[in-house]
């Protein structure tokens, strides 16, 4: 574990050196950098739309969402919101990863609500 955590610094390390090295010579990536984050993850919330649809629209009681993928993709946006909050004092990232967060568990709650409705029906007599 020790192992782990001094990859992660030595890691870390390096990334900060790269980030000195490019502010110095250009000082225009950060801001590149910030604007293409926050348009991409912002406009993502839409990507989940078709998803929910689709969830909605199956007859099979959603059996093609996994449950394990999109609570993954939950926990890690909501981790994501701490380390906004608590690391790099950023609200804007973190509402528009709390905004991520929302989407994953309409997903996770209309798949839940979406396969209870489906195997209720399949229990009651025709």
């Amino acid at each position: 574990m020790i192992e782990i955590f001094g990859f992660l610094q030595e890691l870390n390390d390096s990334v900060e050196v790269f980030k000195k090295h490019t502010e110095i010579r250009h000082d225009w990536v950060p801001t590149l950098v910030f604007t293409l984050f926050t348009f991409m993850n912002s406009i993502r919330i839409f990507a989940y739309v078709p998803q929910i649809q689709k969830v909605i629209e199956d007859r099979n009681g959603a059996s093609a969402i996994a449950y394990s993928t999109w609570m993954l993709f939950f926990l890690s946006h909501l981790t994501t919101v701490a380390f906004a909050i608590f690391y790099v004092a950023d609200l804007v990232m973190a509402l528009i990863f709390f905004g991520n967060a929302l989407a994953c568990f309409a997903i996770l709650l209309a798949t839940f609500i979406k396969r209870r409705t489906h195997d209720a029906g399949l229990k009651t007599p025709h």
